[in-house]
């Protein structure tokens, strides 16, 4: 790979994308039912892991999105990461005969891991009152079964990591970027090595020089998808942010796919006139409000628009209210938890919990609007305990309410200008 620095005239200059149809996904968390989903030891891990995923769900929810794949006749798919609830192998190999069906009949698809897909302490299987542990799977191993989803069809691999460049579409480059740190075990924040951010820098100066376009993927963010993210939730943030986002956007990587966070958000950061990113974020398929893109690209122009699952085979037309409720009930448990935990008391818990999972549930959803109230939570009748607690954390709760621009859900992207405007529907 050559390494000659490009003179700015080159880097600046405008390469039109191809014309590409394709939908993303992230976080399906798909879970081997097999493993157990009934007795007390499964029910003890929902409650102490407080979990907000549809669980028992995930294989439904993904049969129902990958039939879409197929209706929508799409020319990829990409998947951003966390494939499996907690990288057991049995999960993964579930996650990949589903694929497979996709690739047999023409549909190319490229996987990049999570943070709970590679050696994960937390793997288990549960047999009525028993959890036991099982094997989760090693980069190699991930890297070997995901051979047909874009490492066996790599044009660049990373000597340092599992990122990968791949082509999906001719005249188009996809950087698939590994921001995990599973050599470590199971670590929820994500860092590039310096070793991996040459690389990429390599990947995307070649590409450059080639005259290519490039789109990435990821599973951790690289923008801050809300006012208060770095500050409550950097694990959910790529390790110096500020500076990698700048890289990309420097070498002309503007649209990276991202996930994580299991909300529906796209980040937008200008750095120069001609220097801008989109980080777009893609909802958990396991957690509502179960959102996917479907991403339309030709020339100068990205159309974002997202999509539901809305049906499966078990709950039929009423799976979104079934995934509402269900997700509704999870986060109340695991904020009620973590207000007893700070020694808020019972009467004042019962009040703030719908407030908080509500302020919660619209940055999931994507298109925040403006609060209820003037001051975000309603502290009447809370007391003084409470109203302090619910102070420190207004800032927070404020800007999960508080939509940063550009739209989350449907919105047409100038890929040259960066320029952006929202779409009805």
């Amino acid at each position: 790979m050559r390494s000659e620095t490009l003179s700015v005239d080159n880097r600046n200059k405008f390469v039109p994308y191809p014309k590409a149809r394709f939908m993303v996904m992230s976080d399906i968390h798909c879970y081997d039912n097999n493993l157990g989903v009934d007795g007390p030891a499964y029910q003890r891990m929902i409650a102490q892991n407080n979990e907000i995923k549809l669980m028992k769900d995930s294989e439904d929810i993904l049969d129902a999105v990958l039939a879409d794949v197929e209706l929508q006749q799409v020319d990829f798919l990409l998947i951003c990461g966390d494939l499996t609830r907690e990288g057991e192998m049995e999960s993964h190999q579930l996650v990949v005969a589903k694929l497979e069906t996709l690739v047999k009949r023409g549909i190319p698809v490229f996987v990049i891991n999570g943070n709970h897909d590679i050696n994960n302490h937390r793997a288990r299987k549960y047999v009525e009152d028993k959890e036991i542990v099982i094997p989760s799977i090693t980069g190699s191993q991930f890297s070997e079964l995901y051979s047909a989803f874009g490492f066996g069809q790599a044009i660049h691999r990373d000597p340092h990591s599992l990122s990968y460049a791949v082509q999906p579409v001719p005249g188009l480059w996809l950087l698939a970027l590994d921001s995990c740190l599973w050599e470590k075990g199971f670590k929820v924040e994500g860092l590039f090595s310096r070793q991996t951010l040459a690389w990429i820098e390599q990947v995307l100066e070649d590409a450059k020089r080639q005259g290519i376009p490039v789109i990435g993927m990821m599973h951790h963010g690289v923008l801050e998808h809300f006012r208060e993210n770095a500050k409550y939730y950097s694990d959910y943030i790529v390790t110096d942010f500020q500076k990698v986002s700048r890289l990309f956007a420097k070498h002309g990587l503007s649209i990276v796919f991202s996930g994580h966070f299991h909300c529906q958000d796209v980040a937008f950061q200008q750095f120069t006139e001609t220097d801008f990113l989109y980080d777009i974020e893609t909802g958990s398929l396991v957690t509502y409000p179960c959102p996917y893109r479907m991403i339309h690209m030709e020339g100068e122009v990205m159309e974002v628009k997202s999509k539901r699952i809305t049906e499966t085979a078990q709950h039929g037309g009423a799976f979104a209210s079934y995934a509402y409720e269900s997700s509704y009930n999870l986060a109340a448990l695991a904020v009620a938890k973590t207000l007893v935990r700070w020694r808020v008391p019972a009467r004042d818990v019962e009040r703030l919990v719908p407030q908080i999972v509500r302020a919660f549930q619209v940055h999931c959803e994507g298109n925040e609007e403006a609060a209820p109230t003037a001051e975000v939570i309603d502290l009447a009748g809370v007391g003084r305990w409470g109203r302090f607690i619910l102070t420190l954390k207004k800032p927070l709760l404020e800007s999960l309410w508080k939509a940063l621009p550009p739209p989350d859900n449907q919105l047409v992207i100038n890929l040259r200008t960066g320029n952006y405007s929202g779409i009805d529907g």
